[in-house]
């Protein structure tokens, strides 16, 4: 039991770490938690891969458009402990100057598999509701 709850401790931390990332648009973070063979789903496109996902970055300007914060969400281990599935939501906190303009909320999946003993972030699918 401790070994699941630590999982899914360790999952937690990652996730908020990549949405910190996001908030500040830090790519080094970014390559740090995605695997070699990361997939990004956006709405309207599909990212395959660290090096895309890199022109992605540089493509979108390197801008944050404001804090990005996982909302509710749920995490479910593989029953051979191999993958971690967390689903739910994030919210995406639209600045305008220094103030809130609106907030939005994203549907999201988040795969991690492990990586060099490190569990890292495979896919990732969005959407916005």
């Amino acid at each position: 039991m401790d070994n699941i709850e630590n999982t899914k401790k360790e999952v937690e931390k990652i996730i908020r770490k990549w949405y910190e990332a996001a908030t500040v648009m830090n790519l080094e973070t970014f390559m740090e938690l995605a695997s070699d063979n990361f997939v990004l789903h956006n709405p309207g496109r599909a990212i395959n891969g660290k090096r895309e996902f890199e022109e992605f970055f540089h493509e979108y300007g390197k801008k944050s458009y404001g804090p990005v914060n996982l909302g509710e969400f749920h995490i479910e281990i593989s029953k051979k402990g191999d993958m971690v599935y967390l689903y739910g939501t994030h919210i995406h906190s639209i600045m305008n100057g220094d103030v809130v303009s609106r907030k939005e909320t994203w549907k999201q999946l988040v795969v991690f598999d492990k990586e060099d003993e490190k569990w890292k972030i495979c896919a990732m699918s969005e959407t916005n509701l």
